[in-house]
């Protein structure tokens, strides 16, 4: 079969993260073949290489190399991007399925070699056939995910539907206060002035003209990963932190 045998679908309007994804797997994933740029809405942008979401085990970061360590059984990997998780847990031998909401991400995934549907998570969880998991993965940061207290919540609750007993959640989230830079904390400050979690960011992905829609993506302090889970059916039982940011493993309270 050749590579465009495979090729993913075009990016739908608005899907910014899949043009630049796209746009990297074309280049097989080099460094430096496109930019991944994150504005926040207070105005700051920032900017990384989407190459890492190639990169092989070796090359990741230390927190998102223990996700792939502390996984058992069968894996749900929740935001899965190009598939590298996936693909690694698949060759120790884990039964695994990504879920990804863009068609060309998930195109990116299934072209690589993994097993991917493309679903929103919320859908994904609730739909027939789902199955049910022994671990779920939150890799790249994505613990952000969780947004706000109400819908991390809410989909942590729903995630214990296609639990199986001792199930795991594991991620990758940051501090938002590990910080010396007045911007980010004077961000945060604001955003607790206003209600929100000081790691609340309110934030769009944007490559060349096309920008997705604006989303809540959610940093937490493992302090305040484990008030969040109050009432979920979750507890934080694991923190280990490295460079880019810490691991985190949630079990079944």
């Amino acid at each position: 079969m050749s590579r465009d045998d495979v090729a993913p679908p075009a990016p739908e309007s608005g899907d910014a993260f899949g043009a630049l994804l796209l746009r990297c797997w074309r280049a097989n994933g080099a460094p430096g073949s496109a930019a991944e740029i994150v504005e926040r809405e207070d105005g700051f942008i920032g900017w990384s290489d989407p190459s890492r979401y190639f990169a092989p085990y070796a090359d990741w970061d230390l927190p998102e190399r223990l996700l792939a360590d502390w996984s058992r059984g069968r894996v749900l990997d929740i935001g899965c991007g190009a598939g590298r998780h996936l693909l690694e847990l698949a060759r120790r031998g884990l039964e695994t399925t990504g879920i990804d909401a863009s068609a060309t991400v998930t195109g990116i995934a299934r072209a690589r070699g993994a097993n991917v549907e493309c679903a929103d998570v919320f859908d994904f969880v609730n739909g027939a056939g789902a199955g049910t998991f022994d671990t779920f993965l939150l890799g790249g940061g994505n613990l952000g995910i969780l947004g706000s207290r109400e819908r991390g919540r809410s989909l942590l609750r729903d995630l214990r539907r296609i639990s199986r007993p001792g199930a795991r959640l594991l991620g990758v989230t940051s501090d938002p206060l590990a910080t010396t830079n007045p911007v980010h904390l004077d961000y945060a400050r604001l955003n607790v002035a206003s209600g929100r979690m000081a790691g609340q960011d309110r934030i769009r992905v944007r490559y060349h003209k096309m920008a997705s829609p604006w989303f809540d993506y959610l940093s937490l302090a493992p302090a305040e990963l484990e008030e969040f889970t109050a009432g979920t059916g979750w507890k934080l039982s694991r923190v280990d932190e490295g460079d880019g940011g810490y691991a985190a493993e949630l079990t079944l309270a």
